[in-house]
């Protein structure tokens, strides 16, 4: 059996696949995007409805997102993939020329990018 679990901006959503592939078990749980808590929360909540017992289990997420977690694995916050907050940090990267980026990233800095997030 194979899980999924895809987690969106307002939903949690899952689906168990058999082995020939078809879709044997569905749910969803709500979330709020910007707190990590209540995606936490969904996951083991789906986790704890699914009737059977998995053997792999596949995430998709909305787009990429940061969850920095603190010493003791705890999430503090949810860093949206266009979280307003990182523009001035990714005009900060662009100072460096484009040449510079797509020879490393083989991408310009955006908002959906990991490093603004990071810096900021």
């Amino acid at each position: 059996m194979l899980l999924g679990v895809d987690i969106g901006t307002t939903n949690m959503k899952a689906v168990v696949l058999n082995e020939n592939l078809e879709q044997v078990y569905t749910t969803r749980e709500r979330i709020e995007a910007t707190d990590p808590q209540t995606w936490v929360k969904a996951f083991y909540s789906i986790l704890e409805r699914v009737p059977y017992n998995v053997d792999a289990i596949g995430l998709s997420f909305m787009a990429p997102v940061l969850i920095p977690i603190s010493r003791g694995g705890e999430p503090l916050l949810t860093i949206l993939y266009n979280d307003p907050r990182v523009s001035g940090y990714v005009e900060k990267l662009m100072e460096k020329s484009m040449e510079y980026w797509l020879g490393i990233t083989a991408n310009p800095p955006t908002m959906q990018m990991q490093l603004p997030k990071i810096l900021w």
